[in-house]
C-alpha cells in the first residue's frame, strides 16, 4: 500500500537529527526522518532561511512524503531523507 499523509502526526525536531514525522502504510505506522542538513541545504539552493527547520519541513513536505514514498516502496526499513534525495527536486 502506498504512503499517505498522517495528518495527525506532529512533527518533531530532533536536534542534531532532524525532523520526525509519521505517516501511514494504510493503517501500519511508518516513522521517518529527515535529516537537518538536507534542510538546510535544500533551504540554501532556494535562498530561503535555514534556521527555521521546521519551516522548511511544512515548506517541501509534500516532496519530503515523495521521496519518503519511494524509499518506503523500494522496502527500505528505516528511511532517512537526505541531501542528496531533496536536492534540487
Amino acid at each position: 500500500m502506498p504512503l499517505t499523509r498522517d495528518a495527525s502526526s506532529p512533527i518533531r525536531h530532533d536536534f542534531g537529527v532532524g525532523i520526525r514525522f509519521r505517516m501511514l502504510d494504510g493503517t501500519k505506522e511508518v516513522y521517518l526522518v529527515v535529516s537537518s542538513e538536507a534542510l538546510r541545504d535544500r533551504a540554501a539552493e532556494d535562498n530561503r532561511d535555514q534556521s527555521d527547520l521546521e519551516a522548511r519541513f511544512r515548506d517541501y513536505r509534500n516532496e519530503i512524503e515523495s521521496i519518503a514514498a519511494e524509499k518506503h516502496n523500494r522496502g527500505e526499513a528505516f528511511i532517512v531523507i537526505k541531501s542528496a534525495d531533496l536536492a534540487g527536486r
